[in-house]
């Protein structure tokens, strides 16, 4: 028996198992939308929250994180994150609509469109806002589905 050393072997392993057994049963994997994906619907303030609009000095969104902590930062730091964001900016066209400093609320103008790029972004997306997914017991491949199709990206990391 081989011990996996990371959630993202383990998940990358169950991903190739996927595609061994439905590729034989001639079923395109990925099916898009795990049928869960309302862990990702963005949070929706109660009326007697009171907002704040902050304006910053930030030429693009993912400069936000330099300026105001995001508590995904916290095990890594603000610079990685900007960095990540920067990233899925080039591909994707991130827009950060709201910072709650333990949740992004993003969107995007174009969603993955292969399987592997999903993956990848799920991740990744795991390993900074793990609260995303770990408390609801979401898997990264069913996070993956989910990005494929949705506009909408919700992260979150709390202390």
């Amino acid at each position: 028996m081989k011990l996996h050393t990371s959630c993202y072997t383990l998940e990358r392993e169950l991903e190739l198992l996927e595609i061994t057994l439905y590729s034989s049963a001639k079923i395109f994997l990925p099916i898009a939308n795990s049928g869960y994906d309302n862990y990702i619907s963005w949070f929706e303030p109660p009326d007697e929250m009171q907002m704040v609009i902050l304006l910053l000095p930030c030429e693009h969104a993912w400069q936000v994180p330099a300026y105001l902590h995001w508590h995904g930062s916290f095990n890594f730091n603000s610079e990685t994150t900007c960095a990540l964001l920067k990233l899925w900016d080039k591909k994707y066209g991130l827009e950060l609509i709201c910072h709650y400093g333990t949740m992004l609320q993003i969107k995007v103008d174009k969603f993955p469109s292969k399987w592997k790029d999903a993956f990848d972004l799920a991740a990744l997306q795991n390993i900074i806002a793990p609260d995303t997914l770990g408390p609801l017991g979401i898997s990264i491949r069913d996070h993956a589905k989910d990005l494929m199709g949705n506009y909408e990206w919700f992260l979150h990391n709390r202390p």
